[in-house]
């Protein structure tokens, strides 16, 4: 489907004019990005562990899922600006994807994150 002037500022509109409900504006920029490309999600959240790994479950990942985390509360943000940021290092199909730490350190396990799962239709 091409990407208009039009059909750009149409989908920028839905996420503008979302609720600040983090859930409901998680849910519209998957259903933006399922218009733009073509993939299958899933949305959620987790809290970190106090550990340099966290394993967040979830039965939609595949092995090619992206995750992207987005912090939820002050700690996470603090988190996202330190050395403890997180990154995904790993999917366990059909289990859980895998957040660490870029320093290996560990978070203080109060920092609750949301994220969106990306799968990609063909690779």
């Amino acid at each position: 489907m091409a990407l208009d002037d039009e059909r750009i500022g149409g989908l920028l509109d839905r996420i503008a004019n979302s609720s600040a409900n983090t859930s409901q504006v998680l849910g519209v920029i998957a259903d933006v990005l399922s218009d733009l490309f073509a993939f299958s999600g899933d949305t959620g959240s987790f809290t970190a562990a106090a550990a340099a790994t966290t394993v967040v479950l979830n039965p939609n990942v595949t092995v090619n899922s992206v995750v992207i985390p987005f912090p939820s509360n002050a700690a996470a943000a603090t988190q996202a600006q330190s050395t403890e940021s997180f990154y995904h290092s790993a999917n366990s199909a059909g289990v859980s994807f895998t957040m660490a730490t870029a320093d290996g350190g560990s978070p203080a396990g109060t920092e609750t994150y949301r994220y969106v799962i990306i799968n990609p239709l063909s690779t």
